[in-house]
C-alpha cells in the first residue's frame, strides 16, 4: 500500500460510529509531534473517512503538519473497532493522572484526595462522585465532577481511623458500607469505633457491603439495651 502525504484536511471525513476523540490524548499527542514528528499514516477508506488516526489528523491540521495516510478500499466501522480493539487501553489512574497535568480542578482534587487519603482508585471516585457504573466513562471523557466532597473527607477520614485494626477498610466494598452509615442520620461513628477498639478481632473480611452491614451493625449494638438498625 503506497504512502500517501497531503496538507489537505479538509478531505478526510469521520466514520459515523467512531468513538469520540478524547481531549487527554490530543493533549499529550499534540506535545508529542510538536517534539518529533514520526512516520504514523493515518488509514482511510475509498471514501477518505477515517479508519484510524483522528487524533493524528486534528494535531496534524493544528501544527500544520503535513498528514500521511494510507487508503484501503472496502474498509469500514467493522475494522474501526478491531482497531480500537487492539490499541492500548489506558488505566483509571492514567486517565486521572493526565486530565489532573491538564489542570482539570475535579482532577486535580481527586488525585490530591487518593494520596492524601491512601485509597484505592474505586474507593475514591465512589465517595467523591455519584454517577454508579457510568463514572468509569466520564473519567475517561474527562467530564467526571466531584459531587460530594463533604461525604468523601468524613468517611476518608473514618477509613483512617478504623485502618490500624482492619487491613481490609481500604476496599471498595467496605467503603460502600461506611457510606450506607454515613446516610443514616442515627449512626454515630465514635460509637462505633470505641466498640472496634474493644473487640478489634470482631472486625473481619466479608464478601460484600450487606455482610460488612450486618457485622458493623453487631458490633456497634454490642452491650447495648437498645439495638439500632443499620442495615436500612
Amino acid at each position: 500500500m503506497q504512502v500517501k502525504e497531503t496538507k489537505n484536511y479538509e478531505m478526510f471525513s469521520t466514520i459515523d460510529g467512531n468513538r469520540p476523540k478524547n481531549k487527554l490524548h490530543l493533549s499529550r499527542l499534540k506535545k508529542s509531534m510538536e517534539e518529533q514528528l514520526l512516520v504514523s499514516p493515518i488509514i482511510v477508506n475509498d471514501k477518505y473517512q477515517v479508519i484510524d488516526g483522528q487524533h493524528r489528523l486534528q494535531i496534524s491540521s493544528e501544527l500544520n503538519l503535513p498528514v500521511r495516510y494510507i487508503v484501503c478500499n472496502g474498509y469500514g466501522l467493522n475494522e474501526v473497532h478491531r482497531l480500537n480493539q487492539n490499541g492500548k487501553n489506558w488505566t483509571t489512574p492514567e486517565f486521572i493522572q493526565g486530565y489532573a497535568d491538564m489542570g482539570y480542578k475535579d482532577f486535580v482534587y481527586l488525585k490530591d484526595f487518593i494520596e492524601r487519603m491512601d485509597l484505592n482508585v474505586s474507593s475514591a471516585i465512589t465517595l467523591l462522585g455519584d454517577e454508579g457504573g457510568k463514572a468509569n466513562q466520564s473519567i475517561k471523557n474527562g467530564t467526571w465532577v466531584i459531587t460530594n466532597k463533604d461525604r468523601a473527607e468524613k468517611i476518608g477520614n473514618w477509613v483512617s481511623i478504623i485502618q490500624p485494626y482492619f487491613s481490609r477498610g481500604k476496599q471498595d466494598v467496605f467503603v460502600r458500607a461506611l457510606m450506607k452509615l454515613y446516610n443514616n442520620p442515627q449512626f454515630e461513628f465514635s460509637i462505633l469505633i470505641s466498640k472496634i477498639s474493644k473487640q478489634p478481632l470482631a472486625l473481619v473480611p466479608c464478601v460484600n457491603v450487606e455482610q460488612y452491614l450486618t457485622l458493623l451493625e453487631d458490633i456497634y449494638n454490642y452491650r447495648n439495651r437498645e439495638k439500632l438498625n443499620l442495615r436500612y
